[in-house]
Order: structure tokens, then C-alpha cells, then sequence
């Protein structure tokens, strides 16, 4: 009953979704006076109409797909493929030569994205760099480096750090030697960590030929080598929020303890806060995952659970007092972002009054970023912006940014998934990438998919408010790696039911 449900929500909100983003494509379109653009909207609405009446009817995917042989037949071979894994048979595609050399070039474009990006790097003055040079530049210890991060920890313990925009774990790392190549450099060995750890984790979790096609996905990917160059924390947010997301989809021959179970999520929890320390946006990421959590390990009561389902479940469903194994699983999701992020959670309550204060806060409320300034000379508060807001706009206002947003914050998440050099015409190669992600994600059984599915979800509706304040790939891209995991597996899947 609980799935039936869950499948009948997830159904009813991506067909609403999908229509509000074809109503608003409809209503560009009609307002654009190129006819190429007009066209492109109106296609886009036909399209957003088609999605959001085929996740209600499904027929309307799967009829045409039947009339088109080849991939009724591919598609018909990945259902027995499936079927046979689900039987215990092990049918990954193993190729462990091929997928070495795969991971090599992958490796080797990833260098050469790098290097290229670094002939011409964005200017500093882009996307926070120069606020995150001046800023360390503040907080370095003269007394010496190995100084500069437990003066940070006392700082942050005392309220004296009073930096609420950029939060404060790159900003220490950077302030060890505040300058702009020292920052390149650690935002590039940020950006190595995450695809060195992102080819092993992909290896034991899929299969060696998915992790293959995942290092050449990721090393040719356009904003990892651009943020690799940068002196902005993304590359380390990447970081944080793909070790959590892997530690909660376990290999088919990890342990599953209680113990290791409760572990798991613990480390999860403790990445997240180490996310947070990174970057405000660590906060949505980590609320998503406790409201996965709490319903992934919710007391069945006297449902039956097949024995595959509790092997795979994040917790043990058949173990004895349900109800204490779910308090424990809470606690252990909140207990590590706490550990972690205390001494900020504490700097904002004793300097701020608000444990989770980010003065970016106010933007939420404002219609331009020019406001900005404006808010902060005059000491408005989030509570204060919020209620102006909400006064002097009306509903059918609220709706239209949210919609807007929505069709935008689409195209930059697809386009976000694309290889470099081509501009906003990676979304061309972004869209067939999300379409093996969904392959991938399809067929997936292990429950951290669902996460990774709220993950992306909250960042579309989040972001997509936030697209007139500013809008840009750096937002959505902590998901990068996980979707490009997926993605793998859905090609490699795919090349298997083509053999």
C-alpha cells in the first residue's frame, strides 16, 4: 500500500510540474517575437503537455515505443535482464581491461579539461572569487598558518567570525595561504578527489564497465573543469554531497549489520554536515535526506517484507521494536550534521539568534539582486523581508516567477550534465544522459535512488525561485556525480541488452 502511494504522490507531482512548465514555455513562446524562439516554445509546451499526461498514462510512452521495434526489443531485453538479476543470476558487464582503459582516458580528458580551462580561467571577479580571496586574506593568523584554523574554530565557538554569506570550511582551507593560484589549486585537488573517489565508489557499486563510462562522462563534463580552476568551494561541495549519497547505496557484497546499517547512515549524516560547512545550500541536502530517511525506515507494522526488500532497505524492517530501530535511525541521520556543523550552527545563534542564519536568506524575497544592498544597509531581517514580500505581491505573481523558473531551472540541470566546449548547446548532449540517468535509476532497486530523486526534486523547485536572483549551473551541480552514476549504469545496462 505504502509503494502504491508513494509511486500515486511522485505520479501526481511530476504531471503538475510538467504542465506548469508547458503552460509557462507556452506563454514565452507567445511572447517572443523571433519566430526560431517562438517555435522552440511551443515545442517545449507540446512537450511539457506529452510528460505531464504520460505520467498519468503511461501508454502514451510506452505505446509509441512498442511501434518502434529496436527499442521495444531493447526495452523488452532490460526487463529480462532485470528479472534475471532480481533471481540472483549476476549479469553485470565485467570487461575490467576495457573499463581500465576507459578509466585512463576518462582520467586524461579530465587533465587536459583542466589544463585547458586554466589557459583562461573565469576572471576572479566571478562568481564569489574575489570575496573568497579578500576574505581569507582576513582571516589568516599572522602568527602563521598552522594557526589560521583553530583561531577559525575559536572564532566561530566565540561569534567573533562574522562572515554569514560564504561558510567557513573552504574559507579556512583557503586562508592557509590566501591567494589566487593556492586557490586554484585546491579547488582542482577537490575536483581530482571527487572523480578519483567518484571512478573507485562507481567500480564496486555498478559494475567495472559503468565505472568506465562514468570517468569519461565526468572528465570530459564542462563545469567540473571549469570549477576545478575557480576559487569557489564547489568542487569541494561535489565532493561532500557524492560521498553521501554512495555511502547509502552499499555493493551487493557490502555487510548488512544493523550495526553497519546504522553506520552508514551516520556517515551519510556527517558528509552532509561537512557539506554544510561548505555551503549554505548543505542545508536543503541534508533536510531532503532526513525526510527520506524517516520514511525509508518507517515501522512497516504487520506488512509482510520479502526477505530481498529487508536485505536492501536501509534499515532492518524484520528486527524486533520497529518503532526504537526508526528513533535510532533519526538519531543517527541527525547526530553526525550536528557533531560536524555545531561550531557554525553555534556562531549563528550566539551572533545571529538564528542557527541556520545565511544573510543570502533575504534574496528568497526579493525580485532583483540590486535589491540586495539595499537590505542589508537597512537591517532587514529575513522575517521582516518575507513579510514585505508576501504583502506586496499576490499569488498569481508568486506563481509566474515559480513557473518560469521551473522551465529554466530544467535547461540548466540538463545542460549542467553536457561536456565542455559547446556552451548552452550541451544540453543537447545533457538530455540523452538524463534519459540513460532515468534508464539507470529505473531498474534500480537499492532505496538511496529515492534520495537521490527528492535531491534533484527540491533542487528544481528551490532553484527555480531563485532563477531572477541568479541562475547558473554552479546550484544544481553537487548532483552532478551521483547523476552521472546512474547515467553509467543505464548505458551499461543498455550495451547488455544490445549484445
Amino acid at each position: 500500500m505504502f509503494h502504491r502511494l508513494r509511486d500515486r504522490v511522485c505520479v501526481f507531482v511530476v504531471a503538475i510540474l510538467c504542465g506548469a512548465a508547458a503552460l509557462e514555455a507556452w506563454q514565452t513562446a507567445l511572447a517572443s517575437g523571433s519566430r526560431g524562439a517562438r517555435a522552440v516554445g511551443i515545442a517545449a509546451a507540446a512537450g511539457g503537455v506529452w510528460l505531464g499526461l504520460a505520467a498519468l498514462f503511461p501508454v502514451l510512452i510506452s505505446g509509441p515505443l512498442q511501434k518502434i521495434r529496436p527499442l521495444a526489443r531493447t526495452w523488452t531485453r532490460l526487463e529480462e535482464l532485470d528479472a534475471r538479476e532480481r533471481a540472483g543470476v549476476d549479469l553485470r558487464p565485467r570487461f575490467s581491461v576495457l573499463a581500465a582503459v576507459m578509466v585512463v582516458w576518462g582520467a586524461a580528458c579530465l587533465a587536459a579539461n583542466i589544463f585547458g580551462n586554466s589557459l583562461d580561467p573565469p576572471p576572479v571577479w566571478l562568481d564569489d572569487q574575489g570575496a573568497y580571496l579578500e576574505r581569507a586574506e582576513e582571516m589568516r593568523n599572522p602568527a602563521g598558518s598552522m594557526l589560521t584554523l583553530p583561531q577559525l574554530y575559536a572564532d566561530l565557538r566565540t561569534g567573533r567570525f562574522r562572515e554569514d554569506n560564504r561558510h567557513p570550511l573552504f574559507l579556512g582551507l583557503l586562508a592557509l595561504a590566501p591567494g589566487e593560484e593556492f586557490g586554484r589549486q585546491l579547488a582542482g585537488g577537490f575536483g581530482l578527489a571527487a572523480f578519483l573517489s567518484g571512478v573507485v565508489l562507481v567500480w564496486h557499486r555498478f559494475c567495472p564497465l559503468a565505472a568506465g563510462l562514468f570517468a569519461i562522462l565526468l572528465g570530459m563534463n564542462h563545469n567540473l573543469g571549469q570549477f576545478s580552476v575557480m576559487v569557489v568551494c564547489e568542487t569541494l561541495l561535489i565532493w561532500w554531497i557524492s560521498l553521501a549519497y554512495f555511502v547509502l547505496l552499499p555493493p551487493a557484497a557490502a555487510g548488512r549489520s544493523l550495526a553497519r546499517r546504522r553506520g552508514r547512515i551516520l556517515l551519510a549524516s556527517v558528509f552532509l554536515g561537512l557539506a554544510y560547512l561548505t555551503k549554505a545550500t548543505g542545508l536543503l541536502f541534508f533536510g531532503v535526506f532526513m525526510v527520506w530517511l524517516a520514511w525509508q525506515s518507517r515501522p512497516r507494522g504487520d506488512e509482510e517484507i520479502p526477505s530481498e526488500t529487508d536485505r536492501l532497505s536501509v534499515i532492518s524492517w524484520t528486527e524486533p521494536y520497529p518503532l526504537r530501530q526508526w528513533v535510532i535511525a533519526l538519531l543517527c541521520g541527525g547526530i553526525g550534521f550536528l557533531a560536524v556543523s555545531f561550531p557554525l550552527l553555534e556562531r549563528n545563534v550566539r551572533a545571529f539568534g538564528n542557527p541556520f542564519h545565511n544573510v543570502n536568506s533575504l534574496l528568497l524575497f526579493t525580485d532583483d539582486y540590486s535589491h540586495f544592498d539595499n537590505l542589508i544597509r537597512g537591517g532587514v531581517t529575513t522575517k521582516e523581508a518575507a513579510d514585505d514580500y508576501f504583502r506586496t505581491h499576490t499569488i498569481g505573481q508568486m506563481v509566474d516567477r515559480e513557473l518560469r523558473g521551473l522551465v529554466w531551472e530544467a535547461f540548466i540541470m540538463l545542460r549542467s550534465l553536457g561536456p565542455k566546449g559547446l556552451d548552452d548547446g550541451r544540453v543537447l548532449f545533457g538530455l540523452p544522459i538524463a534519459v540513460f540517468c532515468g534508464v539507470g535509476l529505473w531498474f534500480e532497486r537499492r532505496p538511496a535512488k529515492w534520495l537521490l530523486l527528492g535531491w534533484i526534486g527540491a533542487c528544481w523547485v528551490v532553484f527555480a525561485w531563485y532563477v531572477p536572483i541568479a541562475a547558473g549551473d554552479r546550484f544544481p551541480i553537487p548532483l552532478l556525480l551521483p547523476a552521472l552514476a546512474h547515467a553509467s549504469d543505464g548505458m551499461a545496462r543498455t550495451l547488455r541488452a544490445l549484445r
